[in-house]
Formats: structure tokens, C-alpha cells, sequence
């Protein structure tokens, strides 16, 4: 499973006045909780430094503009701020975008993760989280055995390329 590199304080360029985030500690501890799960991360505390919006899609490898995307759309919850108004994103919140890349990863569209942020916010009980989850992890498993069904193709048609050029020479 992948999980969240440690955050190095080289990385975050904030103050401590910077560190103040709008979440509740109840809401935070429930999305750690629940990022923990899909991103496969460790139970530690968040002990890490805020990072900026430039250095989390550094490290996400993702573009700011994929990251502000997710954040209008609803996927992604609205990060921190810092006193002069520049997003701040703890190891929840790097997280929660990690596992969205992985979803999109995946092949789960825009709509869907809309549906998996939602039920989130809203506080749907685990089953119906659960539910959406299988339902796209079956229909990765159905892409993935189409998938494999055409590269045996690709290797049976490369294979009659190679003997038609090298005949059974090897």
C-alpha cells in the first residue's frame, strides 16, 4: 500500500500563527482515521509541519491547478490558511489528496469521487462508503481482465511478427 512520505519541516514555510487550521479537532481526528484506511498510512500523530499549496503538489506530483480543482469541485476539503491567506495542508489533508490521486488513479471519475467526498462530509455511515468502493473496485477488476485480455493479444501478435521476420530462429 502507499502511504504519505514524511513531511519534512524543510518543505513548509510557515509560522506558528500559520498553523492554525479551521477543522475541529473531532473532524480532523475522523479524517485521519479515514485517510489512514485508504491511503494505507500509519497511526502516528500528525506531528509534520503545513505545507504550502506549491509544495504539496510538488510532493503529491500533482499541479496546483489539479489540486484548487478538487477543491472547487468538493472532492478535496477546503485546506487551512495561514494569517495571510495561503493554503496550508497538514498530513490529513496531503492524505485525503493522496487517496484521491489513488482513486483517480484508478479510474474513478470526477462524479464518483464527488459521491465518495460527500457521503464523507455528510457522515454516511461506513457501508455506504464501503459500498461505493466496491462498486468501483469491481469495475477496476473488470478493466483490468480487458486489459489483460489485449496484451495477450499484443504478445500473440508480436510473437507472429517476430517469427514472420526471424522465422524459428528464436
Amino acid at each position: 500500500m502507499w502511504c504519505m512520505p514524511p513531511i519534512s519541516a524543510a518543505h513548509a514555510n510557515t509560522t506558528t500563527a500559520a498553523r492554525r487550521y479551521s477543522v475541529t479537532t473531532d473532524a480532523r481526528t475522523r479524517a485521519r482515521t479515514e485517510l489512514r484506511t485508504i491511503t494505507g498510512a500509519d497511526n502516528r500523530e500528525d506531528t509534520h509541519e503545513p505545507l504550502t499549496i506549491r509544495a504539496a503538489a510538488e510532493i503529491l506530483g500533482i499541479s496546483v491547478d489539479t489540486i484548487r480543482y478538487y477543491e472547487k469541485e468538493g472532492i478535496a476539503p477546503a485546506p487551512g490558511r495561514s494569517s495571510n491567506g495561503w493554503r496550508l495542508y497538514d498530513q490529513a489533508a496531503m492524505s485525503w489528496l493522496a487517496g484521491v490521486i489513488m482513486l483517480r488513479g484508478t479510474g474513478m471519475n470526477v462524479q464518483e469521487m464527488k459521491e465518495y467526498a460527500a457521503a464523507y462530509r455528510a457522515g454516511a455511515n461506513d457501508e455506504e462508503r464501503l459500498s461505493l468502493l466496491e462498486q468501483h473496485h469491481a469495475v477496476v477488476l473488470e478493466r483490468l481482465a480487458e486489459t489483460t485480455r489485449h496484451l495477450r493479444a499484443l504478445e500473440h501478435k508480436i510473437t507472429a511478427y517476430k517469427t514472420a521476420l526471424h522465422g524459428n530462429q528464436g
